[in-house]
């Protein structure tokens, strides 16, 4: 059987992905970046030319100074907006290179006769839709937070694409045999995948929910933030047991490709 070329693959590094940006966003800023190279200059050019000025590496250490500053100013009155920026920019780039693979997937979910299969996945798409507008997140969710949550999501929303493309691969080995006998258990296991997807949904339908609560939240949101995290890692942890157990029936009927 085949990986899902639905899933996106990296969604697991969505955290380390918007770290990334959003530190690049800051440092790479004009208004930091110019006095930051202003002031290495000035040090290069005065050991460069051998100068042993001291007005050089005072203008130098000066202009460093001023570039923590407006670091540090950026990071504390725009950190939250430029958070947001990122988050989105993240979310268009999945968005963007998962498209045509789940509108594959979504069509080839139809060959099944099981409307279950393509409701999950239209479910699963506009969810994740959900997550990615900024009108979601209330301001008590900080940058850290939303990353953090946004990861789990991903991950979660990957794993129930993932047993959606091999409930139809069960479907299709089902297919070709015969004997009820022998047949059943395979069904029988595919509709457990298709339990794991449903419980997948919910957990991220109580996420969602959870996010609009947030706000009304009399103590600021932070307990529901680290409830919302817990839950989303208890849910990960069943998704991931159920990819190991897709794992064991792909060895047990061969690990063959059924097209």
């Amino acid at each position: 059987m085949k990986n899902n070329p639905a899933s996106s693959g990296d969604s697991g590094d969505y955290k380390e992905e918007f770290n990334q940006r959003f530190w690049l966003k800051i440092l790479s800023s004009p208004t930091v970046l110019a006095p930051f190279v202003i002031g290495c200059s000035s040090f290069m050019a005065n050991w460069a030319l051998d100068l042993r000025s001291g007005a050089a590496v005072f203008a130098g250490i000066g202009a460093l100074l001023v570039s923590a500053g407006i670091f540090a100013t950026k990071l504390l009155t725009s950190g939250g907006e430029i958070g947001q920026e990122v988050a989105q920019e993240i979310s268009a780039d999945i968005k963007e290179s998962q498209t045509a693979a789940l509108d594959k997937l979504e069509k080839d979910l139809e060959s099944d006769g099981d409307k279950r299969t393509e409701t999950a996945l239209r479910d699963l798409r506009k969810l994740t839709e959900a997550f990615a507008s900024s009108a979601l997140w209330p301001e008590e969710v900080n940058s850290s937070s939303r990353a953090e949550i946004m990861n789990n999501v991903s991950r979660l929303f990957d794993s129930c694409v993932n047993l959606l493309g091999k409930t139809l691969e069960l479907w299709k080995v089902a297919a070709q045999i015969s004997v009820k006998a022998a047949r059943e258990p395979i069904l029988e296991r595919r509709e457990k995948m298709l339990k794991d997807v449903n419980s997948g949904l919910r957990k991220l339908g109580d996420v969602l929910a959870g996010l609009h609560e947030i706000s009304a939240s009399e103590n600021g949101g932070d307990e529901e933030v680290k409830r919302i995290s817990r839950e989303l890692e208890d849910s990960l942890t069943v998704a991931r047991a159920a990819e190991k157990r897709m794992a064991v029936i792909e060895k047990e009927i061969g690990g063959g490709d059924y097209e």
